[in-house]
């Protein structure tokens, strides 16, 4: 029988790089939550996120937060960019969407191997015998889009089931 690990290793995803970026003056993306990119429209960036909009202290005043998501299917090499050239890479696709060269003051890269989960016709079997693994090991539970799928429903769904089973075993 495999162990939890051997299991998660069958899951198949692909690599992703986040890139934070930071600046002054007029954000690169309008106040909301950010923006999701077509492939077909010539970025390498997934999508963006305006941080700052969502969430104001996560930037001094004056200032901006956008995370950049890189990577992805059609992008697996993306990792092989080191720190600087993903910077660059996000903060010139950014001015591109902004319509203007961007002035950043700050900047920062995580990198992600299985960044994001692909299902594919192995993913039942494998996630049964995770589900298995997991029931034999009390107080252990898992959330996350790897589970069901990447969307934000599907992955708040996860997190709440998971919170009523650990209710549930702390009540028991």
């Amino acid at each position: 029988m495999p162990d939890t690990l051997e299991v998660l290793q069958q899951l198949s995803s692909v690599p992703m790089a986040t890139v934070s970026l930071g600046g002054t003056g007029q954000p690169p993306l309008p106040d909301g939550f950010g923006a999701l990119l077509p492939r077909d429209e010539g970025f390498r960036m997934l999508g963006a996120v305006h941080v700052s909009a969502m969430v104001p202290e996560r930037a001094p005043a004056g200032h901006w937060l956008v995370t950049v998501y890189l990577g992805g299917r059609h992008d697996p090499k993306i990792l092989d960019l080191d720190d600087a050239d993903l910077q660059e890479l996000a903060r010139r696709e950014l001015s591109q969407l902004a319509g203007r060269v961007l002035s950043v003051s700050m900047g920062r890269v995580y990198r992600h191997p299985r960044g994001i989960p692909q299902p594919d016709l192995r993913s039942p079997r494998a996630l049964k015998a995770l589900q298995d693994d997991v029931g034999r090991r009390p107080g252990l539970n898992l959330a996350g889009s790897y589970l069901g799928g990447v969307s934000v429903e599907v992955a708040v769904r996860s997190g709440l089931e998971a919170a009523a089973q650990v209710r549930e075993e702390l009540a028991a």
